[in-house]
C-alpha cells in the first residue's frame, strides 16, 4: 500500500510536467490530457479527506443536478452525443472540484513538498521558454510540435511566426494566453507565499509572461498594482515583488522583437519574402506595405481574435432571456448558431444551387459576413463563467455567488483572503473555456495559501 502511495506521488510530479507540455501528443493523445488524469488520480492517496469532507455533500448534489441537465439534452438529441466529449467534459468538472479539495489539505502540501518543488519548476521552465522564444526566432533546436493549432481544423500547424509582428512566447503551449492561463497564477502563488523567488528568477519568470505579449496579462498585472497602492494607502505596506513583476509584465509586452528584422535569414523569413514576392508579381491587389496601417495577416488575425471575445460577450447579453440551457454539449453548438447566422444566409443567397461550395473552397475566408467554418466548426466560448453559463443556466450563477458569499462569510477577517479572490477571479476570467484538474489543483493551493 505504502509503494502504491509513492507511485501516486510521482505520477503526480510526471502529470504536473506533461500538463505544460500541451504543444505535443502522442498517438494523438495530447501530453496534457495525460497529465491531468494523472494528477487526478493522486487523490486516491487521501480518500479519506473526502468521506470526512462536507463541502463535497454540497458539491455531489450540484454535480448531480447538472448531469440531469445534461443527460435531458442527450436524450432528446441523440445524434450530437460525441462520447469522447462528453466524458472528458464531465471528467473536468469531477477532478476540478476532488483536486480543489484535497489540495486544501496542509497534509498533503507537506506530502509532495509543494513549496520546493514549484519553486523550481518556475526557474526551469522560465529558462526554457526563453530558449524556446530566441529558438524559434534564430532556427535553433526546437522539440517538434505535433499537435494542431487551437484553430477549428484538425491538422493545422501551430503559429510559431508572425513576420511582420512582434514575435509572442509560447514556451510549451499552444497559444501565449494558454501559457499565461497555466504559468502565471504559479507565479503569483509563490510571489505571495513567505518562501519568496529569487530576484534572478522573478525577473525570468516576469520576462516570459511579458514576451507571452497577452492582454489578459496586463489586465491581471494592472489589477495586482491596482491592489498594492490601495494596500500601501490603507496600510502603508507593500509588495515589492509584485510591483516589480508586474512592471517587466507590462514593460517587456510593449517591446517589439520581429524575428525577420533580427533574423532576416530564418527559413520563416525566406519563405514569408519569397510568397510576399511572387504575390506582388501575379496580383497587384494584395497589399503588403508596411507602412500602411501595418495591414498584415498577423494584424488582421489579431483584430479577428477580439472581435471574438467581444462577440461572446454581445451573445450572453443579447440571448440572456431566451437562451436554452442544456449541458455542456450544447453550449458551443448554441454560440455557434448565433455567430454564423449572417453566413448562412449568405451561403443561401449565393449559392442555392451548391450550398457548400463556400465553405468547403473558402473556410477561412470572410466574405463580410463571417468565416465559412463558423457554419461548420464549433467555437470556443474562450471563458469559463460563459461556458458554464451558456451551458447550465443560471444555476451556475447562483453556485458561484453562494460560495463566494459563504467564503466572505467564515474567512472575511483574514488578511490574506483578497488574494484568494483574486485568484477566483484570474481562473474564471481566463481564455480557457473549462475548469479541469490543474484549476482545482491551484485554487485548491491557493486556498490553504491564504485562508486556511
Amino acid at each position: 500500500m505504502q509503494k502504491l502511495k509513492v507511485i501516486n506521488k510521482y505520477c503526480f510530479y510526471l502529470g504536473f510536467l506533461l500538463i505544460f507540455l500541451e504543444a505535443y501528443q502522442i498517438f494523438s493523445i495530447p501530453l496534457s490530457w495525460i497529465g491531468l488524469s494523472l494528477i487526478f488520480l493522486y487523490s486516491f492517496n487521501f480518500k479519506n479527506i473526502f468521506t470526512t469532507n462536507p463541502l463535497l455533500k454540497v458539491f455531489l448534489i450540484g454535480f448531480i443536478i447538472l448531469i440531469i441537465i445534461d443527460l435531458s439534452f442527450i436524450a432528446s438529441n441523440p445524434q450530437l452525443l460525441n462520447i469522447q466529449y462528453f466524458v472528458l467534459r464531465i471528467f473536468n468538472i469531477i477532478s476540478f472540484v476532488v483536486l480543489f479539495i484535497l489540495f486544501k489539505n496542509n497534509d498533503v502540501i507537506q506530502d509532495l513538498q509543494l513549496d520546493t518543488k514549484i519553486k523550481n519548476f518556475i526557474i526551469i521552465f522560465s529558462v526554457l521558454s526563453i530558449y524556446i522564444y530566441f529558438a524559434q526566432i534564430f532556427d535553433l533546436f526546437e522539440p517538434l510540435r505535433n499537435r494542431s493549432n487551437t484553430s477549428v481544423y484538425s491538422n493545422s500547424l501551430q503559429t510559431t511566426f508572425w513576420p511582420e509582428a512582434s514575435h509572442r512566447a509560447l514556451g510549451t503551449f499552444r497559444e501565449p494566453s494558454y501559457l499565461v492561463s497555466y504559468f502565471l497564477p504559479l507565479i503569483y502563488l509563490r510571489i505571495k507565499s513567505l518562501n519568496k523567488l529569487s530576484f534572478t528568477t522573478l525577473v525570468l519568470c516576469s520576462v516570459i509572461i511579458g514576451l507571452a505579449k497577452s492582454d489578459f496579462a496586463l489586465v491581471f498585472c494592472a489589477f495586482l498594482l491596482l491592489i498594492e497602492i490601495i494596500e500601501f494607502i490603507t496600510r502603508k505596506k507593500i509588495d515589492y515583488q509584485i510591483i516589480i513583476f508586474s512592471i517587466i509584465v507590462i514593460s517587456f509586452s510593449q517591446i517589439n522583437i520581429v524575428e525577420c528584422n533580427l533574423n532576416p535569414d530564418s527559413k520563416d523569413c525566406l519563405n514569408y519574402f519569397e510568397e510576399k514576392e511572387e504575390a506582388n508579381i501575379f496580383n497587384d491587389d494584395i497589399v503588403f506595405n508596411d507602412s500602411i496601417n501595418n495591414f498584415t495577416e498577423e494584424n488582421s488575425s489579431l483584430i479577428d481574435f477580439d472581435n471574438e471575445r467581444f462577440a461572446i460577450f454581445r451573445f450572453v447579453l443579447n440571448s440572456f432571456d431566451n437562451i436554452d440551457h442544456k449541458g455542456v454539449l450544447y453550449a458551443n453548438i448554441v454560440f455557434q448558431e448565433y455567430s454564423s447566422k449572417l453566413t448562412q444566409i449568405e451561403m443561401y443567397l449565393t449559392n442555392r444551387t451548391q450550398p457548400n461550395y463556400l465553405l468547403d473552397n473558402f473556410p477561412t475566408q470572410n466574405f463580410g459576413t463571417g468565416r465559412y467554418s463558423l457554419i461548420r466548426y464549433p467555437i470556443n466560448l474562450q471563458n469559463k463563467l460563459v461556458f458554464y453559463y451558456v451551458s447550465y443556466g443560471p444555476l451556475v450563477l447562483v453556485i458561484i455567488i453562494l460560495l463566494l458569499l459563504n467564503l466572505i462569510k467564515n474567512y472575511n477577517n483574514k488578511f490574506q483572503f483578497k488574494y484568494f479572490i483574486v485568484m477566483i477571479l484570474f481562473l474564471i476570467l481566463s481564455p480557457i473555456e473549462e475548469l479541469n484538474s490543474y484549476f482545482g489543483f491551484i485554487l485548491g493551493y491557493a486556498f490553504h495559501q491564504f485562508v486556511d
